[in-house]
């Protein structure tokens, strides 16, 4: 239930910032996450809003090998 609430308050935010500042500024929005689902799901909405761009950063917290960070992005992408 908890992830289900930051999500939807993080796309609220964004559709927020975007219906405000669109066109009025270059908007980029993170992304990135230690939940590739999640990270897809953000990246798609910003996109539906219009940003300009989404960061993107892959997951810190363990050292991952370069076959996982690689299929991370290709996910996203």
């Amino acid at each position: 239930m908890t992830r289900v609430f930051f999500l939807s308050f993080k796309k609220t935010t964004f559709s927020f910032v975007a219906e405000y500042a669109k066109g009025r500024f270059t908007l980029f929005a993170g992304t990135g996450g230690m939940d590739v689902r999640e990270s897809i799901e953000l990246t798609q909405h910003v996109q539906k809003c219009g940003f300009d761009a989404a960061v993107v950063m892959c997951p810190y917290c363990f050292e991952l090998p370069e076959s996982y960070i690689q299929d991370y992005f290709s996910r996203i992408a």
